[in-house]
């Protein structure tokens, strides 16, 4: 499976790697835009996300994580991820909005969704083609 990158909004010249998922909760599903992040540990959403497709994230357990926005709570919760047909289960983390600083301002902003390592990486053999701008998922499932 081939993917073509996708533009930034704002900066044409950037691209990414980009992948539309299906992730299922217990109460339905919805598609996500994600980011194939080869420096992220885990599956990653914004914990809106949690609540569309029906996990009741006071029932997660909990995990403080650190990162470039500082500390931030996040809910693991088993979810199913589909991508182009291939399909899996995975616990994944969801993640309250972090607070950044932007033109001088604290706001509060939602991590994009990203596909990581320990999960999506174990599921697809992964290449990125930066000079082709294409990502190539290859499943390790026949």
């Amino acid at each position: 499976m081939k993917f073509s990158y996708f533009p930034h909004p704002l900066d044409p010249s950037v691209s990414y790697p980009l992948v539309v998922a299906t992730l299922q909760g217990p109460s339905r599903a919805i598609e996500l835009q994600c980011l194939v992040d080869s420096g992220a540990d885990i599956d990653s959403f914004p914990v809106s996300v949690a609540r569309k497709i029906g996990i009741p994230t006071e029932d997660c357990p909990t995990e403080t994580i650190i990162g470039i926005g500082g500390q931030i709570t996040c809910y693991l919760s088993e979810v199913k991820i589909s991508i182009a047909g291939h399909s899996y289960k995975t616990e994944a983390q969801f993640l309250e909005p972090s607070r950044v600083v932007v033109h001088g301002q604290m706001v509060s902003r939602d991590i994009p969704p990203l596909l990581g390592r320990k999960n999506t990486f174990a599921n697809f053999k992964i290449i990125f083609d930066e000079a082709n701008q294409e990502l190539e998922l290859i499943s390790y499932r026949k």
